[in-house]
């Protein structure tokens, strides 16, 4: 029986199959007739993992791909490759290509980067067809060029410890292995002894922070006697000065009052030598004139007869000469009388006032003179004996601190920190041993030969 088929219908269905699976296949491929390419080269020295219709990616976009990969007819240590990109693609004077790894699979691919808006389009040079974009070794190029050398100092490096790890070296190992177990073993030993030797230390803590208490009651004792000695001193000073002083003014005195004194002396003596001169001169003149009119009256009397009114008129003028002489003499009394008053009125009193300062001037230095003389020496001695003191103890201070500098700051900067982490380990290491202990003690046959005690289960 003969099969009836519509040979139309079919013919149509494989045509539009076909049409269907074409445009799969180009859409698969990313095919596109109507687009544009611009082609480039790039000069690498090597290109391990780079393909042709390997990708090229500006800053990470895809933008093309490898093209071809060939050897450089004019630098054979070069590879020239050649990329195809979209026209679109800004590729400038200062783009740089570079081989980068994708991913874990050993596979390169081309990068572009670099490119600024104000940079000038990359053209082709004289007599060449393509531009060059220029290259650089990427990180990815230098671990494999690196790779062999590393490889060579790997296999050197084995080679050496092949050398160490000998027999000699594994018996040693074996033997240091061994001390280290048995050190392990007397452990607790010398946890005991580290115990032992935190108690001594906090003794010694102790007792240093003793020796700083004394040191700090020896210092006050130092200052307090130091400050006392000052106040001596500063007292003793004092006193000098008053008796300084008193001495200043016994000399002012000295100087002053009696210089005047005996000033206001030779002026009573000048004017008492001025009345006795006065007086002599009067007296003088007296005595002359006396003698005129004795010869006067002897001449009166050989003419007593003619001359009787001549001689009353020269015993008016003898009256009058014998008064001005009264008053001659009056005066030289007053400047006597005025002379012994001056003499026993003012320079007595005076003269006493001077003795009275004298005498009080002389007291009180000689009371000073007598008190520095007997506490003077005492204070000197105390405060000699007390920087004596001083200075030995810091002395013994000083030389403590330099002659134990070094170790107290090794002390303090490193061993002390040190031995606060060995105790902190150390009780770490006591309290793991204590856990292994209970557990040795709870189950030995598991711990020792790693079986577990089977459980007992009644028949």
């Amino acid at each position: 029986m003969e099969t009836r088929a519509n040979h139309f219908l079919i013919g149509l269905f494989t045509l539009l199959g076909l049409a269907a699976g074409t445009g799969l296949l180009i859409w698969f491929a990313n095919v596109q007739v109507s687009r544009e390419f611009a082609y480039y080269d790039i000069l690498f020295k090597n290109t391990a993992g780079l393909s042709r219709a390997g990708d090229v990616r500006y800053n990470g976009v895809l933008v093309g791909q490898v093209a071809d990969i060939a050897i450089d007819t004019r630098d054979p240590g070069k590879v020239r490759v050649r990329v195809e990109v979209d026209a679109e693609t800004p590729v400038n004077e200062d783009t740089i290509a570079t081989l980068e790894l994708q991913g874990v699979t050993g596979v390169s691919f081309v990068s572009l980067q670099g490119g600024g808006p104000a940079s000038a389009p990359l053209e082709p040079g004289p007599g060449e067809r393509y531009a060059e974009i220029p290259s650089k070794d990427s990180a990815f190029q230098d671990v494999l060029t690196a790779v062999p050398e590393l490889l060579s100092r790997a296999i050197e490096l084995l080679d050496e410890v092949r050398g160490i790890v000998n027999d000699d070296n594994k018996a040693r190992i074996a033997s240091i292995l061994k001390n280290v177990d048995e050190a392990t073993a007397d452990l607790t030993v010398t946890l005991q002894e580290v115990r032992t030797l935190t108690g001594e230390l906090g003794v010694v803590v102790g007792d240093v922070r003793g020796f700083t208490g004394n040191l700090g009651e020896l210092t006050d004792a130092a200052g307090q006697t130091i400050r006392t000695a000052d106040a001596t001193l500063d007292s003793a000073r004092a006193a000098i000065e008053r008796a300084n002083a008193a001495i200043a003014t016994v000399d002012r005195l000295v100087e002053g009052e009696v210089t005047a004194l005996v000033a206001d002396l030779r002026g009573a003596v000048r004017q008492a030598d001025t009345v006795f001169a006065d007086a002599s001169g009067a007296i003088a003149t007296v005595s002359g004139r006396v003698e005129t009119l004795s010869a006067t009256a002897e001449e009166t009397l050989a003419t007593a007869t003619e001359t009787f009114a001549a001689a009353n008129r020269t015993l008016a003028g003898i009256d009058r000469l014998l008064a001005g002489t009264d008053g001659v003499v009056e005066q030289a009394e007053a400047a006597f009388a005025t002379v012994n008053r001056v003499l026993d009125g003012d320079i007595a009193p005076l003269a006493g006032d001077v003795r009275k300062s004298v005498a009080t001037a002389n007291g009180a230095i000689e009371r000073t003179a007598a008190l520095l003389e007997r506490e003077l020496p005492a204070i000197t001695r105390e405060v000699r004996s007390a920087v004596g003191r001083a200075n030995g103890f810091v002395g013994e201070l000083e030389g403590l601190v330099i002659d134990n500098r070094a170790p107290l700051n090794d002390f303090i900067q490193s061993g002390l920190p040190q031995f606060v982490r060995f105790v902190q380990e150390a009780r770490q290491l006591v309290l793991n041993l204590e856990r292994v202990t209970a557990r040795i003690e709870a189950d030995p046959a598991r711990f020792l030969l790693g079986t577990q005690t089977p459980e007992y289960r009644p028949e």
